[in-house]
């Protein structure tokens, strides 16, 4: 074999098990068109791995001349089902592997390792046509798992993986009897590993029912049949779903999760087709399709699946149909992206992001448009609507946020919730701080900002106003959030929001300090007002209980319609202009947090109330088109 074959296991075998020793052999005993195949694995110990040895002997024709020949060159196979490629894997196991075997025209032994250069002897131990391959010196320090060793597990792996080629045999009026033989001289009684043997019979297989599909793609226009099998069974509860491809089984782990399978049922779905010819990978674990071919064979595949399980396991409908309740309630901007033919089966988060993509894809064309037809207008609008949900959705996310706070977070953790603090945000970014930003929080309207400075000096605040001065006496007071607002930017005069906070439960003493706060920046603001500043506006947020409630009402508050406690007052604050001190008068707002967030969360709940709807609608109105 004139090549190098440590480079050529790893090229071909990237990914390999050792159940793939036994699947190869056993596949080159059957290719024999042997009766009878015998599997024997002996080991001392699971933990004595070095002490492994397997041995597979069958009936079948043997190595004749021109088989030999095939054997000694890689990727030569008479038939398109073999890649002349699988006798690599025993090499990446064992050292060596022996040969004996007998055919009508030869006999000869020899051993493949990695030197191999088609040397053999003219002689044999077998008395009758066959073969015994011999499997030693193992390479490996251990045995990934019990599964590679135990009879029983090993008698339902090779029953799987051969099982539309053994119906085939059994079809055809044939019989195969495998055996698969442990020995061990050390059990493991916990792991359920000791001595034992299993046979598995073309005449004693499952029964499958069938169904024949076709998958609505151009170039996928062959029939597929599904077999499968759907029976209680609360000891072997399991899902099983593979495609036969070359009389080899490939498992697909990533279509169904077993989790979304009732618990009490063993499932068997084995989809084939002559579509799948040629079509597997060298080391026979995948297929090789394109993405979009795959994906249109695997949701097909899926909703013949949730077709069969229905009507199988009639609890499932019910479950089904919560499932994808449940998905458009908790993404309402999603409804109707969901494959409802698939919800229930799928993981959750492939099927989010299954919709995710179809979303975007119509974003995409809408954005994309140079022209919008009827259609396309309608969709712009469907669109328009699920993003605006989306965002939405998120900022109830900071809502239940905010509201999960207690006495034990910080007046800086809240703070950087409603907005990340010492950050200043402008309106030329909007869109790229939509996300960071929650002003939108106090009301909606002031998302219309110029400007916001998060607990920045209220030196930067004056300088933001554009005002020629010294002003280094305040840079030792920070405003928490300043919003400065010009309506019209014609005009050098400016609308200003001061917002001060007090963490949760902080105390009288803190909450009074509140409106201190706001009085001392009101003060030094005032001194800019009417001329550079039109309009002010203050708030205070912090835990109004019981006594700070007697302050306000001892100080004059008034209390105002909020869902929560809210109380408003015209403060007189006096200030010094060239040493002259003139009065005028301030709105101050106190409200409570929960005032605060329940707010936010009405307005929130009205837009969403209506978006959702609106989605719905036309979601209906797409499926009665």
């Amino acid at each position: 074999m004139k090549i190098n074959i440590s480079k050529a296991i790893k090229q071909f075998f990237p990914n390999p098990s050792l159940d793939l020793v036994y699947f190869e052999a056993i596949a080159n005993a059957l290719d024999a068109n042997a009766s009878e195949i015998n599997l024997i694995i002996t080991i001392q110990s699971f933990e004595e791995a070095k002490s492994l040895k397997v041995e597979i002997a069958d009936n079948g024709h043997g190595f004749t001349n021109r088989g030999f020949d095939k054997f000694c060159e890689l990727l030569e196979t008479d038939s398109p089902d073999n890649k002349g490629l699988g006798r690599l894997v025993f090499l990446n196991y064992f050292k060596k592997a022996f040969y004996d075997t007998l055919s009508d025209d030869s006999k000869r032994t020899f051993t493949l390792d990695n030197k191999f250069d088609r040397d053999f002897e003219k002689k044999t131990s077998l008395n009758s046509n066959g073969t015994k391959l011999l499997l030693e010196n193992y390479k490996l320090e251990s045995i990934k798992t019990y599964d590679y060793i135990r009879a029983e597990t090993l008698a339902k792996s090779i029953e799987l993986h051969f099982l539309p080629r053994l119906y085939i045999i059994n079809k055809n009026g044939n019989e195969v009897n495998i055996s698969i033989d442990v020995r061990t001289e050390i059990p493991n009684p916990d792991k359920n590993f000791h001595s034992d043997k299993k046979i598995i019979s073309s005449k004693k297989l499952p029964k499958l029912k069938s169904k024949i599909f076709k998958i609505e793609q151009t170039d996928l226009y062959a029939d597929f049949e599904l077999l499968y099998k759907v029976e209680q069974d609360f000891e072997n509860s399991n899902l099983t779903i593979a495609l036969n491809a070359d009389n080899r089984t490939i498992p697909i782990s990533d279509i169904i999760s077993k989790e979304n399978i009732p618990q009490g049922y063993n499932c068997i779905f084995l989809i084939q087709s002559d579509y799948f010819k040629g079509k597997v990978g060298n080391s026979r674990q995948r297929l090789e399709l394109e993405k979009n071919q795959f994906n249109a064979l695997k949701y097909s595949v899926i909703e013949e699946i949730k077709i069969i399980l229905e009507q199988e396991i009639p609890s499932i409908v019910e479950r089904n149909k919560n499932q994808k309740a449940f998905l458009d309630k908790k993404y309402p901007h999603l409804e109707g992206y969901f494959n409802e033919n698939i919800a229930g089966l799928v993981d959750k988060n492939k099927l989010l992001e299954k919709a995710q993509e179809s979303f975007f894809k119509d974003q995409k064309e809408t954005l994309e448009a140079t022209y919008l037809t009827d259609t396309l207008y309608k969709k712009s609008l469907e669109v328009s609507s699920r993003v605006l949900t989306e965002y939405i959705l998120y900022r109830n996310l900071i809502i239940q946020k905010l509201k999960s706070t207690n006495h034990n977070n910080s007046e800086s953790e809240i703070h950087e919730m409603i907005v990340p603090i010492r950050e200043t945000f402008r309106s030329k970014e909007y869109f790229t701080n939509l996300y960071r930003n929650n002003a939108w929080l106090l009301d909606d309207k002031f998302m219309s900002y110029n400007t916001i400075l998060s607990d920045q000096e209220l030196s930067k605040l004056i300088d933001e106003l554009a005002l020629e001065e010294e002003i280094s006496q305040d840079k030792t007071t920070r405003p928490d959030i300043s919003i400065i607002f010009n309506g019209n930017p014609a005009e050098q005069r400016v609308d200003l929001v001061i917002v001060e906070l007090k963490k949760r439960k902080a105390g009288l003493h803190e909450n009074e300090k509140v409106i201190g706060q706001i009085q001392r920046r009101a003060r030094r603001l005032l001194q800019y007002f009417p001329n550079r500043i039109q309009r002010m506006w203050f708030y205070g947020i912090v835990d109004i209980d019981e006594d700070f409630e007697l302050y306000l009402d001892s100080n004059d508050y008034t209390e105002i319609y909020s869902v929560g406690k809210a109380f408003y007052k015209t403060q007189s604050i006096v200030y010094k202009v060239k040493d002259k001190k003139i009065e005028c008068p301030i709105g101050i707002t106190v409200l409570s947090f929960d005032a605060f967030l329940d707010d936010a969360e009405k307005r929130n709940e009205t837009f969403l109330s209506i978006l959702k709807e609106s989605i719905k609608v036309n979601s209906n109105n797409d499926l009665n088109n």
